[in-house]
């Protein structure tokens, strides 16, 4: 399992897969590079969890020298623990294990498979290490699975990986997650505060720095100054950001519009108060915030990319808006906060049968086992269980 420190959807959906390939019949380790996310989200099924810290990825773009050789030995110690099994690399981004680590990864003997969240854009590296890392993934990559079609795109054009050893499977959304009812509305209101003639948009996440905060923020002010409505910002997640964006919010003057949720196990109860989502974003896989939300009745305000336009239909199912600047996020801003109560609720039915339709478990998961060799072959697709995603600060110091 790759990955950062910071929770998100990437082990919300190898849990996922890693539970439904045990209930199947297979033996099932998830060895974590960062925190153990993992204990409380397979908690109940046939998985294991150990702990692999000395292979966290943020280690190594920290301290490249210090930790060459200590990597090579940790990954070697892995596959010898699990010499004959078939290895799920999990990566946020696409390549994002360094390329010569690669033959490492491949030493348990068994079929090496990758899965990759993000395509890692903007891009830093060179075309040329690109080509040598796509050429060291071909000598022995059964299969990637891309969450969307870009990173497809990307791990074929950028890094030269032949597409029949490409399979683009979604990201889908637990069954948990539907549109509230006027109770439940009310009662997530109710523990925020909020009233309901009150437009309240919301982001449920990380707070770190690939998400546009500063940008959000200033949007956010700049419409409270031209809108007739009562608008208000829910902010609901931790991350190493955080108290930089409560400082932004402080100094903008809008502090008390602004409410910060802290870190959520049950994400719903801050969607089921949201009118509108809102994804400060440039550049994301196949993002999982949004999803949930649409699944819970509310549309997403998202930044036209591959990904986001293949879930939101601008005014009918949530709206797509400029978000390279403050400017134009808040000029979308204000004209949501021009639309009735009435559209906002028509539309975010719109989305939750978009999700239902499309990005079902049911309808996605099965996907994802075909790709890793797993097929259903006429069994049932095993239940999900109950995720509940837990934040854990990390030492700044790393």
């Amino acid at each position: 399992m790759g990955g950062t420190r910071e929770p998100g959807g990437v082990q919300v959906h190898t849990s996922d897969v890693a539970q439904a390939a045990a209930a199947l019949g297979c033996q099932v380790t998830i060895a974590s590079m960062s925190f153990d996310f993992f204990s409380s989200l397979v908690a109940g099924s046939a998985v294991t969890v150990e702990m692999a810290e000395r292979l966290c990825i943020e280690e190594k773009l920290h301290r490249p020298r210090r930790t060459i050789l200590r990597r090579y030995r940790a990954w070697s110690e892995l596959m010898a623990r699990h010499r004959g099994s078939d290895v799920v690399l999990v990566e946020g981004s696409l390549a994002q294990t360094p390329a010569g680590e690669l033959p490492m990864v491949r030493r348990a003997g068994g079929r090496f498979y990758a899965i990759a969240h993000s395509a890692g854009m903007p891009r830093k590296e060179s075309p040329l290490r690109r080509r040598i890392h796509g050429g060291l993934l071909r000598h022995g990559l059964h299969r990637l699975i891309a969450v969307s079609p870009q990173i497809r795109d990307t791990a074929r054009d950028s890094f030269g990986l032949p597409e029949d050893r490409i399979a683009v499977c979604t990201n889908w959304i637990s069954p948990a997650f539907n549109p509230p009812n006027p109770v439940l509305r009310a009662e997530a209101r109710r523990r925020l505060g909020l009233e309901e003639s009150v437009l309240v948009l919301g982001y449920v996440g990380r707070l770190s720095g690939d998400k546009l905060g500063e940008t959000m923020l200033n949007a956010f002010a700049q419409a409270l100054r031209t809108s007739a409505r009562e608008i208000r910002l829910i902010i609901a997640g931790d991350g190493w950001k955080a108290d930089e964006w409560r400082e932004i919010a402080r100094n903008l003057g809008i502090a008390r519009r602004v409410h910060f949720a802290g870190w959520q196990n049950e994400p719903a109860r801050i969607y089921h108060a949201l009118d509108v989502f809102l994804l400060p974003s440039l550049a994301e896989g196949f993002p999982l915030g949004v999803m949930e939300a649409m699944a819970c009745g509310v549309p997403g305000l998202v930044h036209p990319m591959g990904s986001t336009l293949a879930l939101v239909e601008h005014g009918r199912t949530g709206f797509v808006a400029d978000m390279n600047s403050p400017a134009s996020l808040a000029e979308a801003i204000g004209a949501i906060a021009a639309r009735g109560p009435g559209e906002l609720a028509a539309m975010g039915q719109r989305a939750a049968a978009h999700i239902r339709e499309h990005h079902s478990r049911e309808r996605r998961l099965p996907a994802v086992l075909g790709a890793l060799d797993i097929p259903l072959e006429g069994r049932a697709l095993p239940p999900a269980l109950l995720h509940r995603l837990q934040f854990r600060p990390w030492d700044s110091a790393v």
